[in-house]
């Protein structure tokens, strides 16, 4: 960027860190070209410049406190030696982290890709079924009954289209970092009972039983947390038969409240275990048109649950399936503290370093 960083230095660094002697280092790292003391460029320099580089690339200024002195042939066959070392070593840093950059992006690019292939996949089905029942729902003759039929599954797919755009965009924002946490004190048995009134009518078809100790609260964002139980219910509602008993447990253990969602339905196959927390999960591994994944209620639970400094697993509920969930139930409040989701700082990357 043609402009030094943050020295690092050995022994004692008041004689280069001058105006002047950070000037003829800055000329060094400019021109690619020694300066100082010992040189015929700059020599009243207290110090002798040399550029730390690999063929073209510079990586910074190597400045040493030479006073009245000057450096012996050998020591500068040394100076060189070393410096050409560890401006390859440098050199090979770069290309490697490069490398890791492209590798990154290409997988970014791979899960990119993946994703809205899943995602125009999912919407097929609930687009379809809502297009087909509009269409019936146009033709004369129809009974009452049928009528309310089409109408209800029209609701229940658009209600699953509402569900998965608003988790996709908590989910981009909470990977982007732009979703800040807003903290309070909330207890976690009443975002529980404001999740299942968000389930709606879709709650008539499985008991839930919410059973979390009035002790369990902690400093959490309470929308996210409603969030967090809306998806943990909802994913055992629509993967599991109808009368399946769904059951919210909560207890608190240490400086810690350990939640679990669990049901007893068929449970969640091996195969598909080890990915159940990325987007779009699918039950088997085949891709069919009749087949809708488990969409991105697992994926962004997840997502909220590392935000919190929490963990989430999964078990085998013998039968049925169970999902455990560890938050910190101590804290303070969100101005005291920053998170992945929060503000995010990061170090200035020196351009240069002088020594």
């Amino acid at each position: 960027s043609g402009s030094l960083g943050k020295p690092l230095y050995a022994g004692d660094p008041a004689g280069l860190l001058a105006a002047r002697e950070q000037a003829v280092a800055l000329w060094t790292l400019k021109n690619n070209r020694r300066a100082g003391a010992s040189t015929d460029t700059l020599q009243g320099a207290r110090g002798l410049y040399l550029a730390l580089r690999h063929r073209q690339h510079i990586f910074g200024v190597l400045g040493i406190d030479l006073g009245r002195d000057r450096l012996f042939t050998a020591e500068n066959v040394v100076v060189l030696s070393l410096l050409g070392q560890a401006g390859l070593a440098l050199e090979n840093n770069e290309n490697a982290r490069l490398r890791e950059q492209e590798a990154l992006k290409a997988q970014q690019q791979g899960m990119k890709t993946s994703l809205l292939r899943s995602i125009s996949h999912d919407l097929r089905t609930p687009l379809t079924t809502i297009g087909a029942s509009a269409d019936l729902l146009t033709h004369p003759g129809l009974r009452e009954d049928q009528q309310r039929s089409l109408a209800a599954s029209i609701r229940q797919e658009s209600l699953w289209l509402r569900d998965t755009v608003e988790n996709l965009l908590s989910l981009t924002r909470l990977d982007e970092g732009a979703l800040h946490l807003n903290r309070q004190e909330v207890e976690l048995e009443e975002a529980a009972v404001q999740a299942l009134q968000h389930s709606g009518t879709r709650q008539t078809d499985h008991p839930v039983t919410i059973d979390i100790d009035p002790d369990c609260t902690g400093f959490l964002d309470g929308r996210l947390m409603v969030q967090l139980f809306v998806n943990l219910i909802g994913n055992a509602m629509a993967h599991t038969p109808a009368q399946t008993a769904i059951t919210v447990t909560g207890r608190k253990q240490g400086d810690q409240v350990v939640l679990e969602v669990a049901d007893d339905g068929p449970g969640i196959p091996k195969e598909v275990r080890e990915h159940l927390f990325e987007p779009f999960c699918r039950k088997s591994t085949t891709i069919a048109d009749s087949c809708r994944s488990m969409g991105l209620g697992l994926s962004l639970v997840h997502s909220i649950v590392e935000a919190h400094g929490g963990s989430i697993s999964y078990r085998d509920n013998a039968p049925g399936a169970c999902f455990c969930i560890k938050l910190p139930c101590t804290g303070e409040t969100d101005e005291a503290i920053d998170t992945e989701c929060g503000r995010r700082c990061a170090d200035d990357q020196p351009a240069a370093d002088g020594v």
